[in-house]
């Protein structure tokens, strides 16, 4: 199996496992297969430093930018009451940054392009997560949009300095002090 086709599939089930453990699960499910997902691309989709810098940047940029979400009142969370956006939303991200260098690399420097597919699936996803009760959408999905629009291109510039970066590391080690 290709590691398009692989990362794809992977990405979908994972995200499958994430939003119904936080609608009817322990809530321990999903941050776990997120973490064997990562492994799985750290060692056979995508090898290298990239995957979990990518990762990491956006589990920041979805701690942020769902936090907003919530804090505005444009998106509440059935079985979380804190004032942050709550864990599943976070692995939700890291998931969707699996696919970056893999079933979405053909998005690579198309932010224009990034940002109208942010504005439709984004809320295609938070849609499907609100009919399997991990979220509700109070004000719609027009803020999602916006909040998709403006991360996804961020997303694809983040993966684009991190791999520049490490590839500059691979190819030149000593800059990497």
């Amino acid at each position: 199996m290709s590691p398009f086709i692989a990362n794809l599939i992977l990405v979908q089930l994972v995200w499958f496992v994430v939003v119904l453990d936080a609608a009817v699960g322990p809530g321990w499910a999903g941050p776990v297969t997120v973490a064997l997902s990562l492994e799985v691309h750290r060692r056979w989709l995508t090898p290298g430093c990239q995957i979990l810098a990518v990762a990491a940047a956006a589990a920041a940029l979805g701690l942020m930018a769902d936090t907003i979400l919530a804090q505005t009142g444009a998106i509440t969370y059935p079985r979380w009451s804190y004032p942050l956006s709550p864990p599943f939303m976070i692995c939700l991200w890291v998931n969707l940054a699996t696919a970056l260098p893999c079933s979405l690399g053909w998005l690579r420097q198309r932010y224009v392009l990034a940002a109208l597919l942010g504005a439709v699936g984004g809320p295609l996803a938070y849609a499907s997560g609100a009919r399997l009760g991990a979220v509700s959408l109070p004000a719609g999905l027009f803020p999602v949009a916006i909040e998709w629009a403006l991360c996804m291109p961020l997303l694809l510039f983040a993966h684009a300095a991190i791999e520049s970066h490490c590839q500059s590391n691979t190819v030149n080690p000593e800059r990497s002090s």
